[in-house]
């Protein structure tokens, strides 16, 4: 890893899942070129907010059921907590690159797939993520400006990882 730069790149969005699909392709597209991309990508986004291993297709409800009237988050961060074991296992498998669905609400407050995403940055594995535009100071913080943001098409996710890659 070079001390100027980590391999790590994020997709700002305005947090409605408008960049789902795009990463799903990607992903799609890099597989069938034989590159070992692992981690999480998000299915739904709504409640019930749904999750899967890239690996095994296993789906993950990460969302608690709150009732029609309730405005507080429906993420369950013992739910959360439990799918760390799909970049637990990427860590110690050594990918070409890592998807993580999400640096959302709960990466922002220090918690969610937090320790994991510092982790993968340590072994100098490549991570893609999206970042909500209302979560982009803790990213920028979180990162120390050593991180990219992308372009959101797959042109530019190409050229980041092929970059990456070396």
């Amino acid at each position: 890893m070079k001390a100027d730069n980590i391999n790590l790149a994020t997709i700002i969005h305005t947090g409605e899942g408008e960049y789902d699909g795009l990463l799903r392709d990607f992903v799609e597209e890099l597989k069938a070129d034989g590159v070992n991309v692992q981690g999480l990508l998000t299915k739904h986004y709504k409640n019930p907010m749904i999750i899967y291993d890239i690996s095994s297709n296993q789906e993950i409800v990460i969302s608690q059921a709150l009732g029609k009237n309730s405005t507080s988050c429906c993420l369950d961060l013992g739910k959360l907590a439990g799918a760390a074991f799909v970049l637990r296992k990427a860590l110690e498998e050594k990918p070409d690159l890592v998807i993580i669905n999400r640096f959302g609400t709960a990466e922002a407050e220090g918690g969610g797939f937090i320790e994991e995403l510092q982790a993968l940055i340590g072994e100098d594995i490549p991570v893609l993520t999206l970042t909500a535009d209302k979560y982009l100071g803790a990213w920028q913080t979180f990162t120390g400006g050593l991180a990219e943001e992308v372009a959101p098409n797959k042109e530019a996710l190409h050229a980041w990882f092929n970059k990456v890659r070396g």
